[in-house]
């Protein structure tokens, strides 16, 4: 093939391979993409959420008290704290130091509502069974805030061999290996909302809490993006350079 008395002659083997790299290089360039907007709408998601009026869980009504709807947004609730049973999220690690997430079952006031209230990161202490000092919750009429949010993934290794067994460190205060709404129900025999609350800093009855918001990290992901293309565009000028021969001088 003559290309402005350029001769042009790859062979069909590695043209083929190579057309097959440079689109999976493009591929991977549009995926980062793909999840820079994905991030980018989350982050939105979040900030248009939080500017909104708490809602009031005590009269939401019961088909709008989904994830989807509830996600981010922030929340009152008037109700009580069962103080009988408290769960510590067990392998909780925040600026290095081992600890739990406390979390508590609240129960909604003059509705059939219950659901787990995250309290906050206590630090697990010295050794494996030591057990954090608790100040009795008060298990009296309340009004609390916070933020609504999904139940805690599960880690890689507990979705392969499920940890599932409570350890009781102390009477009333369980060590778990992972959150969930069906578990959480039959430990606690009654049903739960499909959706936890993260305690805001200023209420009592929580520990250490500096809820971190999504970071958008879009930018992360278009400079990946970037990379590909580049990358991309460099093997076009290698295979190029590697094929494309200038004419013979007379």
């Amino acid at each position: 093939m003559q290309i402005l008395k350029w001769s042009f002659n790859p062979a069909l083997i590695p043209s083929l391979a190579s057309l097959l790299l440079f689109l999976f290089l493009l591929a991977l360039g549009f995926w980062q993409l793909d999840r820079a907007d994905q991030k980018q709408a989350i982050s939105d998601d979040y900030n248009f959420k939080i500017a909104l009026e708490p809602i009031n869980l005590n009269i939401a009504s019961g088909a709008a008290l989904t994830l989807n709807t509830l996600f981010w947004r922030r929340c009152t609730i008037n109700g009580r704290y069962d103080g009988s049973q408290v769960f510590l999220l067990d392998n909780q690690i925040i600026n290095g130091v081992a600890g739990y997430y406390v979390y508590s079952r609240f129960i909604v006031s003059d509705t059939n509502m219950n659901l787990l209230i995250n309290r906050g990161w206590v630090a697990m202490g010295d050794y494996r069974n030591h057990v954090p000092r608790f100040e009795p919750v008060d298990s009296g009429p309340v009004t609390i805030t916070g933020q609504i949010a999904a139940y805690p993934p599960l880690p890689g290794i507990i979705r392969d061999k499920i940890l599932s067994g409570q350890e009781v460190l102390a009477p009333g205060i369980f060590r778990i290996q992972q959150i969930t709404e069906d578990g959480m129900e039959q430990i606690l025999g009654t049903d739960l909302l499909s959706v936890i609350v993260r305690l805001d800093a200023g209420e009592t009855h929580g520990f250490w809490r500096e809820w971190t918001p999504p970071v958008s990290g879009r930018e992360l992901h278009l400079g990946y993006a970037y990379q590909w293309f580049a990358m991309a565009a460099v093997f076009v000028l290698v295979f190029l350079s590697i094929y494309l021969q200038p004419p013979e001088l007379p």
